[in-house]
């Protein structure tokens, strides 16, 4: 009986060790940035950030700002549009933390009518 808890004991011990390191270093975490106007540095409300491989997507708040929660760390194809700007579409390298600061070009839209 006592020989059973032993082993069980260190068994356990043998599965803990693995499981802590992996909390040391996250494999998801929040990716957050600004999406500003690159001639005038205003921000860009209700831009459309997205990750299309891991279909994630949020939109830029009143200052341009977005976030987007569990997020795997490492390469990551984004796509960042808003009407009346390029497209922007950037292969970024996610990791703990940072703060992505995304300045968008100009490109005006022609409305007929």
């Amino acid at each position: 009986m006592i020989r059973a808890s032993l082993v069980t004991a260190v068994a356990f011990a043998m599965i803990a060790v693995p499981l802590h390191a992996q909390r040391g270093s996250p494999s998801r975490v929040a990716v957050a940035g600004s999406i500003t106007d690159f001639s005038t540095g205003n921000p860009l409300i209700g831009a459309l950030v997205e990750f299309p491989a891991l279909r994630r997507q949020t939109t830029t708040d009143a200052n341009g700002r977005f976030a987007i929660q569990s997020i795997p760390v490492g390469r990551h194809k984004m796509v960042v549009n808003q009407l009346g700007f390029k497209t922007l579409v950037r292969e970024i390298e996610i990791s703990d933390g940072g703060f992505l600061y995304i300045p968008m070009e100009p490109d005006p839209v022609m409305l007929k009518g």
